[in-house]
């Protein structure tokens, strides 16, 4: 029973090393695919001149984009409101631990879409992707570190409570 309980103190560290490295590398992803969704964003207005509702109702039913959940929250909520708020109340509902830094960029996109020209969006929309590059970096490097860091601390702790205790 010692044997069955010390084992389970051992786990805990290490699957709470293994679960914060994850996260580091879910965020790293989530900016991945805010960068995908821009460039499909800059694609739909350059081509298609397709209004802003519509892009993202189409894009928040492609299984690419099912990580982004604030997608599926305005899809469900854009009717009621006009885009600019709609957007942003969808950012502020999404439960994810990007910085706020990057959740703040996301919201901006919410003026930069309808409020000119499309040549004007597609500049603005180049801008955020050049930040959201420069957070997908940090991003990288953040894993890189941290997520090693506890990964091993987790199993060094993990390994030494089960040393400890038996």
């Amino acid at each position: 029973m010692k044997i069955l309980g010390t084992s389970f103190l051992a786990i805990c560290p290490i699957l709470f090393g293994l679960l914060k490295s994850k996260n580091l590398k879910q965020n790293q992803i989530k900016i991945e695919k805010i960068i995908e969704l821009i460039n499909r964003i800059i694609t739909e207005i350059r081509f298609t001149k397709t209004n802003t509702y519509k892009i993202f109702k189409n894009l928040s039913l492609e299984e690419n984009f099912s990580c982004l959940e604030f997608l599926q929250y305005f899809k469900k909520n854009c009717r009621l409101k006009p885009f600019p708020i709609a957007f942003e109340e969808s950012i502020n509902n999404w439960e994810c631990s990007l910085k706020k830094d990057d959740l703040n960029k996301l919201k901006a996109l919410a003026n930069i879409l309808g409020s000119t020209d499309s040549e004007g969006q597609i500049l603005a929309l180049k801008q955020a992707k050049k930040r959201f590059e420069e957070s997908l970096k940090s991003a990288k490097k953040i894993y890189d570190s941290k997520g090693k860091i506890s990964r091993s601390l987790g199993i060094l702790l993990g390994i030494a409570i089960f040393v400890i205790f038996i």
